[in-house]
């Protein structure tokens, strides 16, 4: 198994499968939704202290910790939304930008602003109480987690549909419950 960030999966590559998040638009590839992964927004408590952060166009006043998409050098939006369950798309005027979603946690860890990155990302952070997500009740809907691979392959090697299924058994999700949601009961051990 290895890790190819970015780049594009073809036949010529050496790659069996890849992992993709989001919307698949390269009709050329198969695809098999083993997931999905959850956007939440996230602020140090220190930093959220000082403001109060009821809606999406509060998040203008304060300093954003952004993710530049290597491949294209743009930054990548934030998304949010609605009651009515319409996305509405922000482009915050970020205070400093990364590629590694580590560093823009780190930099909100340090107090520098607030970002939008993967639920699993901060998991322990949140538990911790270091970081605070901030408009749960506008979080976007999770993105499906795909493994795809090269379409027109007539014989699907084994490992690779035997890892295919294996990665659907896992259920892979978001771990942090939706907004107003009751903790599952826990069940005891006997």
């Amino acid at each position: 198994i290895g890790l190819v960030r970015y780049g594009f999966l073809g036949y010529d590559d050496g790659i069996d499968i890849a992992l993709r998040v989001g919307t698949l638009t390269d009709s050329s590839l198969v695809a098999r939704v083993v997931g999905q992964q959850q956007i939440i927004t996230v602020g140090s408590k220190a930093l959220l202290r000082r403001t109060t952060i009821a809606t999406p166009q509060d998040i203008g006043e304060l300093p954003a910790v952004v993710f530049r998409m290597p491949s294209t050098g743009m930054i990548r939006p934030w998304h949010f939304s609605s009651q009515g369950g319409r996305l509405t798309e922000m482009h915050p005027t970020p205070l400093i930008s990364f590629d590694d979603g580590e560093a823009m946690v780190a930099a909100v860890r340090a107090g520098l602003g607030v970002t939008q990155v993967p639920s699993y990302m901060v998991e322990a952070e949140l538990a911790s109480g270091e970081l605070v997500e901030i408009l749960a009740q506008h979080r976007p809907p999770p993105l499906p987690l795909s493994a795809v691979y090269p379409g027109g392959q007539k014989n699907l090697p084994a490992r690779t549909r035997v890892f295919i299924d294996f990665l659907a058994t896992l259920r892979i999700a978001p771990k942090l419950r939706a907004p107003g949601a009751a903790e599952p009961a826990r069940r005891r051990r006997r």
